[in-house]
């Protein structure tokens, strides 16, 4: 009887490489989903919008609305407790300790959404080391302003 132990340990392992590779080509399509659904959500809202004859911000809030709090304002409430620029991993670390509730949404993209929309539209700066703070003031930045007074 021939001892077939080596060759299952090698089947094992070529097993368990086509399931990483399962598991990442699954990860992939659920970031492709995520993402679909919320362009779908904010085509609705820009749609609905539009039929309401209202204006509305370039990237809308309802696009980062998660379990009914906007996270823009969780984004900014960590800027101005910070009393510094935070980087997008610090802004990320800090919101996480917080309780908001992302849903099935991948709270890095729910936040960098957040972002990129208090970006865009005026109420946060982004230096050139990609660090956020509110916009500057005589070219001190908002916070290190009133720290200094």
């Amino acid at each position: 009887m021939r001892d077939i132990r080596e060759d299952l340990a090698e089947r094992l392992q070529a097993n368990e490489q086509d399931r990483a590779a399962l598991q990442k080509q699954l990860a992939e399509l659920e970031s492709r989903r995520v993402a679909i659904k919320a362009m779908l959500a904010d085509e609705e809202s820009r749609i609905r919008a539009a039929a309401a004859g209202r204006s509305q911000l370039p990237l809308p809030l309802a696009a980062a609305l998660v379990g009914g709090m906007p996270m823009t304002e969780l984004i900014k409430a960590t800027l101005r407790t910070a009393h510094r620029a935070l980087a997008f991993e610090e802004v990320k670390e800090k919101v996480l300790k917080t309780n908001f509730e992302f849903g099935d949404q991948k709270p890095g993209r729910v936040i960098h959404g957040g972002l990129l929309s208090l970006y865009r539209t005026g109420e946060i700066f982004k230096d050139e080391n990609g660090r956020y703070s509110f916009p500057s003031s005589n070219g001190i930045p908002v916070q290190e302003a009133q720290l200094a007074q």
